[in-house]
């Protein structure tokens, strides 16, 4: 019964903390993924759940040694089989912000490492169907961004127009990747991104868009 207690305390903290960064309230989230962290059970889904956020977030605030620190940690845990999600947003993270550095080749290493874990990602009993496109779709965008080739973006943007769905994850994933690939395309999306942002959309989904030239210890807000 504790275990259970602590568990929804968690969750809520970790869905209030990306509640705050996809508001861009960057210090909001940094505290509520540091009480995620501390009250989450140690190597609990929950606990790397929280890792992961705090590395979106430190990510935006341009804090490169905390991106370092939190991506070690998520791909050094033992997660079982949610290890590919983890593993694929540390290796994107830390390509985001070696982008942002300049450092064009460990760049393209780590995202081509995240396009590899995103693709070993698979659904577990009970996870909603949808998941799966935002799992292709960080694959397709980390692939693009590896190797300088769109057409996995593509590729991905045209399975998804047939996906009848509408709504929820589906037109989250659909807009970002399509941002996405006009920025691969040489296109300056960076002010529709932050209008996506007001719309409600994920900023981990618009990461590979809004954190690109993002200068050291500058927020992307």
């Amino acid at each position: 019964m504790v275990g259970d207690r602590v568990d929804t305390a968690v969750r809520k903290l970790y869905s209030s903390g990306y509640a705050a960064l996809d508001k861009g309230e960057l210090q909001e989230a940094s505290r509520l993924a540091a009480r995620c962290l501390r009250v989450a059970r140690p190597a609990s889904y929950w606990y790397f759940g929280a890792l992961g956020l705090r590395c979106w977030v430190v990510n935006y605030l341009g804090d490169d040694e905390a991106v370092e620190r939190d991506a070690a940690s998520l791909v050094a845990g033992d997660t079982g089989t949610d290890q590919p999600w983890f593993d694929g947003l540390a290796h994107l993270n830390l390509a985001l912000m070696h982008e942002r550095r300049g450092r064009q080749a460990q760049a393209a290493e780590h995202f081509a490492l995240a396009a590899r874990a995103y693709s070993a990602c698979r659904l577990e009993p009970g996870q909603p169907a949808e998941w799966t496109l935002v799992y292709e779709y960080f694959a397709a965008v980390s692939r693009s961004r590896a190797t300088g080739d769109v057409s996995a973006l593509d590729a991905f943007l045209s399975r998804l127009a047939q996906n009848e769905s509408e709504g929820g994850e589906v037109e989250q994933v659909s807009l970002a990747a399509r941002l996405a690939l006009r920025h691969a395309r040489g296109e300056d999306v960076r002010d529709d991104a932050l209008e996506a942002t007001r719309a409600g959309i994920s900023r981990a989904l618009l990461g590979p868009v809004l954190l690109v030239g993002q200068p050291q210890g500058r927020r992307a807000l």
